[in-house]
C-alpha cells in the first residue's frame, strides 16, 4: 500500500510493535555502502528513537541552561580585578599569623555556607592592601566549585562595589547599557553575593549627599532582599555608621554577628613598597 511520496507500507510486520513496516519507494545510497538499496523501518521504532533523541537534546539544553544560570555566572558576570583573576586559596600566601587566621576564618565560612547551608551575612574588615579581596575571591571560587561538585545549581557572584556603580553610570543614556534595575535584579537573585570594597563608592565633597543617597538606595534594595552576602570593607563599624543610613547598616549586618573578621590595625599590607 502506498502512503506517500517517500514510503510504501509492506506486508512484513515489526515483531516488537506488531505494525506493518515502511519501505522507501526508491533505492537510496547508504553511508559506507557502494550499492543503492531499499530502506525498511518500523514507524514506531523510528518514533521511539526520535523521542529518545529529543529527550537527550532537551536534557542537554536544560543542563546547559542550569550551568549558564548557576555555576557559569561566577566566571561570566563577576567583576574581578585583572590582577586577581586567578586568585584562589592556592595562590593565597601566608607570611604571618594574621594571614593564617584570616584564611582559617575564610575556610570556616566555606564550611558554614556549603556544608551547613548556613544563612546570614559575613564581614571582612581591614585597611586597604592586606588581602581582603584575594581572600573573598578564594571563598567565592571554592563555594562555586563545591556546589558544582555535587551538581546542585547555586549561583555565586563577586562584585566590586565601585565598579558596579561605574558600570551603571556608564550605562546612562545608552540603550544597551546596564541599568540600575538590571543590576539590582542580578545581584538580588544570586544565591551567594560577594561585595568587594564596600564604602569605597562613597562620595565626599560638593554634591556628595545626592550621589550617596542614590548609591545607598541601590545598596539597600540589593541587601534588603538577601540573607547570604559576604562583604569586605575598609570601613570600621564606627565609620560605617557615619557613612550609611541606619537602615542600610542594619541590612549590611543582617545575620553577620558570628561571621566577622577584623584585621588588626597593624596588619601588614601586601602592597607595601620595598623601599
Amino acid at each position: 500500500m502506498k502512503i506517500g511520496e517517500v514510503h510504501d507500507v509492506i506486508d512484513e510486520m515489526c515483531l516488537k510493535h506488531q505494525v506493518y513496516l515502511w519501505r522507501t519507494k526508491h533505492k537510496v545510497m547508504v553511508k559506507n555502502e557502494t550499492v543503492p538499496r531499499y530502506i525498511t523501518c518500523c514507524p514506531e521504532c523510528t518514533r521511539e528513537k526520535m523521542n529518545e533523541q529529543q529527550i537527550r537534546e532537551v536534557g542537554q539544553a536544560l543542563e546547559a541552561e542550569t550551568w549558564a544560570s548557576s555555576y557559569d555566572i561566577f566566571a561570566k558576570k563577576s567583576m574581578i580585578p585583572k590582577e586577581l583573576k586567578d586568585a584562589s586559596y592556592k595562590t593565597y600566601t601566608i607570611t604571618n599569623r594574621i594571614e593564617g587566621e584570616a584564611k582559617q576564618f575564610a575556610l570556616r565560612l566555606n564550611e558554614f555556607y556549603f556544608k551547613h547551608q548556613g544563612k546570614g551575612n559575613a564581614i571582612i574588615q581591614g585597611k586597604p592592601g592586606i588581602g581582603k579581596s584575594h581572600l573573598s575571591i578564594s571563598i567565592a571560587r571554592k563555594l562555586n566549585m563545591d556546589w558544582r561538585s555535587i551538581s546542585e545549581p547555586k549561583s555565586v557572584l563577586f562584585i566590586s562595589v565601585p565598579k558596579m556603580f561605574q558600570r551603571i553610570q556608564e550605562g546612562f543614556g545608552y540603550k544597551d547599557g546596564t541599568s540600575a534595575q538590571q543590576m539590582i535584579d542580578m545581584l538580588t537573585k544570586a544565591d551567594y553575593l560577594f561585595l568587594d570594597d564596600l564604602g569605597k563608592e562613597s562620595t565626599f565633597g560638593r554634591q556628595a549627599k545626592e550621589a550617596n543617597d542614590w548609591k545607598q538606595n541601590i545598596l539597600y534594595q540589593i541587601l534588603d532582599e538577601r540573607d547570604t552576602t559576604i562583604i569586605n570593607t575598609n570601613l570600621t563599624g564606627e565609620q560605617m555608621q557615619k557613612v550609611y543610613d541606619r537602615s542600610l547598616v542594619s541590612r549590611i549586618m543582617k545575620g553577620a554577628m558570628n561571621n566577622i573578621f577584623k584585621y588588626p590595625d597593624n596588619a601588614q599590607s601586601r602592597r607595601e613598597l620595598p623601599f
